[in-house]
C-alpha cells in the first residue's frame, strides 16, 4: 500500500524501542524466529504487505496453479501463526487472467476487504485488473463483475500497478496507459461496489502527458482524500530521467507543484530512476532508486522533494543521499516513514547471495547509528537468496517485510519478517489509518479534522505539545453516529510547531502530528 501514514509520527516524544528492544532486530515473538517462510507448489513471491488494526497481517503477491498466473494471499495472526479463518487455511489462490509482470498491488479497506491489483492478459491485450476478497478470503461477487474489475479498450493498452482504497469506499488504481505510440500516467476511480466512478478525471480516469514523449508510471502514493503522487520514467529530453506528477483529489495535475503539476528530477540523480515514492508527513515526499554513475558499487539513491516540487535543499546534499556498500549491491524495494518520523528503505543487498536489507535514516537523511550497523540492518539467512520487496507498519510502531527467498537454488518462496521499530508513546489502538484525514497539513492554525467510524460512539479531541503538555482540553464532542464527520479546528493563537493531535472515539485512539507555520 502507498498511502500517505497516518499513524503518528511524533517528534520529540520516542524514547527508543519499547521494552529494550533493539530497534531493527528481528522480533522473536512472530513465528519464534522473527519471520516465517510459506512455500507452494509452484514458485511465488510476496510484493505487498499490510498490517490490521487487530495485529493480523495480509500479505500478497503471485504464483501459479499451473493453468495461470494469479494472486496469492496468506493472513498471519498476531504471532505469526496461519490464521485458520482465512480461507480455511490461512490461505487463498485467486485466479482469472494471467498477471504479466512484478506489479501486485494490495490494500485493505476500512471493512477489512482486501484490494488486489496487477496488470493481465484479457483478450490479448493488457489489461487494470482488480479483484476484491471478502474478510474470510472468499472473492466478493457483489465486486464489478463478479469480483473482478478490468479496465481496458481495443485501441488501448492498460498497465495496473497501484491501488488504493479511501475510507469512504471509492478505490484507486494507477498505472500506465498505451494510447498508440504515446504512453501516459493514469488514475482511476471506482465506486465501492466496482462501477467506475465518472464524476473523477475524464468519464473516471484522468491521464496525463505534458509533451508528446513517453512516461512509464514505477511509482504511486496516494493522500487520505485520493489526490496523489506519481512517479515514472520519461525520455522527454532524449535519455531517461524520473519524472514526477501531482494529483489534487479530481484528478486534475496540481498547479503548485512544479510546473502544472509535473517535476522533472536532475538526470545526475539517478544514474537510472526513482521507482519508489512515499508521502513524508510533515510535508513534502521521498523518492528512491538506483545509482550506478561515482560510486564503486550500484547503490541507492534517496532524494526528498518539498510540497512545491523543488528539491529539500536541507536534506543530505542538495536534497540527495546515497547508500552505498564496499563489498555489495544495495536496491531499493518500498520505503515507509516510521513512527518516529525517520525515513526507512527496504530492498536487498547483495554480494554472494542476496540479503533481506533495511536502513533508516534521520530527517536530515543521515544514516540512524540506532539502527543496526551505522544505520543499516541486514537479515542473512544461511544458503539463501532472500530480497525484501514491501514494508509495512503496525499500530506499534514494529516494521513488517515482506518478499521472496530460494533456498539452495530452489525456487522462490514467501517470506515475511516482522522487526522491532519505536513506538509511539501513550497512544491507544483501534482506528484504522484509512479513517483519519487532517488538512491541510502543514496549515497555520485552522485546519479540518475528518474521521470515518463504524459504530455510533462518543468522540473526543485534544491536543499536546511535544513536551506532552495538553492545549485542548474540554473538547468532548459527543455521540457521533456511524458515518464520516469532520470539524474545523482554529488555534491560530497557537506559536508555529510541532503538535500532537490525539482523536478518541469511544475506547479507540488515534493521534497524527500537525504542523503550524
Amino acid at each position: 500500500m502507498k498511502l500517505f501514514s497516518w499513524i503518528l509520527i511524533v517528534c520529540g516524544l520516542m524514547v527508543g524501542s519499547a521494552h529494550g528492544q533493539i530497534a531493527g532486530a528481528l522480533d522473536t515473538s512472530f513465528a519464534q524466529v522473527g519471520y516465517r517462510i510459506d512455500q507452494l507448489p509452484d514458485e511465488a513471491f510476496a510484493y505487498a504487505i499490510e498490517a490490521m488494526p487487530d495485529g493480523r497481517i495480509v500479505i500478497g503477491g503471485k504464483t501459479s496453479d499451473s493453468l495461470t498466473v494469479g494472486f496469492a494471499v496468506f493472513r498471519y495472526l498476531p504471532n505469526g501463526d496461519l490464521d485458520q479463518n482465512f480461507a480455511g487455511t490461512g490461505y487463498k489462490f485467486v485466479g482469472g487472467p494471467s498477471i504479466v509482470n512484478e506489479f501486485v498491488s494490495m490494500d485493505l479497506q476500512t471493512d477489512g476487504k482486501i484490494l488486489l491489483s496487477a496488470a493481465s492478459i484479457v483478450s490479448g491485450m493488457p489489461r487494470i485488473f482488480i479483484q476484491r476478497l471478502l474478510q474470510n478470503g472468499a472473492l466478493d461477487t457483489t465486486f464489478a463483475n463478479q469480483g473482478t474489475f478490468t479496465q481496458g479498450d481495443r485501441t488501448s493498452n492498460y498497465y495496473g500497478k497501484r491501488v488504493f482504497a479511501r475510507f469512504d469506499g471509492k478505490i484507486y488504481f494507477a498505472g500506465d496507459i498505451v494510447m498508440g505510440p504515446a504512453i501516459r500516467f493514469g488514475v482511476g476511480r471506482l465506486n465501492a461496489d466496482g462501477s467506475i466512478d465518472n464524476s473523477y478525471g475524464f468519464a473516471g480516469l484522468a491521464v496525463a502527458q505534458p509533451t508528446n514523449q513517453l512516461y512509464w508510471m514505477n511509482d504511486a502514493a496516494f493522500f487520505a482524500d485520493g489526490s496523489a503522487i506519481l512517479i515514472g520514467t520519461t525520455d522527454s529530453v532524449g535519455t531517461n530521467r524520473t519524472c514526477v506528477l501531482r494529483l489534487d483529489a479530481t484528478g486534475t495535475p496540481d498547479s503548485n507543484f512544479g510546473n502544472n503539476g509535473f517535476q522533472y528530477l536532475p538526470t545526475t540523480a539517478f544514474a537510472s530512476v526513482a521507482t519508489i515514492v512515499e508521502i513524508d508527513p510533515a510535508g513534502g515526499y521521498f523518492l528512491a532508486g538506483s545509482k550506478t554513475q561515482n560510486v564503486v558499487n550500484p547503490s541507492v539513491a534517496v532524494c526528498r522533494l518539498l510540497s512545491n516540487g523543488q528539491l529539500d535543499p536541507s536534506y543530505g546534499q542538495f536534497g540527495f543521499v546515497t547508500l552505498t556498500d564496499p563489498t555489495g549491491v544495495f536496491f531499493a524495494n518500498d520505503l515507509i516513514v516510521d513512527a518516529t518520523g525517520k525515513l526507512v528503505v527496504v530492498g536487498t543487498r547483495t554480494d554472494i547471495q542476496g540479503d533481506m536489507m533495511a536502513a533508516r535514516l534521520d530527517a536530515t537523511g543521515q544514516l540512524d547509528p540506532s539502527f543496526g550497523a551505522g544505520g543499516i540492518r541486514t537479515y542473512p539467512l544461511a544458503n539463501s537468496d532472500t530480497r525484501a520487496t514491501c514494508v509495512a507498519m503496525q499500530p506499534d510502531g514494529k516494521l513488517l517485510l515482506g518478499g521472496g527467498i530460494s533456498q539452495f537454488g530452489g525456487p522462490f518462496d514467501f517470506i515475511a519478517a516482522r522487526v522491532n521499530g519505536d513506538p509511539p508513546v501513550g497512544l491507544g489502538l483501534g482506528l484504522e489509518e484509512h479513517s483519519v484525514m487532517v488538512f491541510p497539513n502543514p496549515n497555520t492554525g485552522s485546519f479540518q479534522l475528518r474521521w470515518y467510524q463504524d459504530q455510533a460512539d462518543a468522540v473526543k479531541c485534544m491536543l499536546y505539545n511535544l513536551q506532552g503538555q495538553e492545549l485542548l482540553t474540554g473538547h468532548d464532542w459527543g455521540l457521533f453516529e456511524v458515518g464520516t464527520h469532520e470539524m474545523t479546528l482554529r488555534l491560530q493563537d497557537l506559536p508555529t510547531g510541532i503538535y500532537l493531535l490525539r482523536l478518541q472515539v469511544g475506547d479507540a485512539a488515534y493521534s497524527h502530528r500537525v504542523v503550524i507555520r
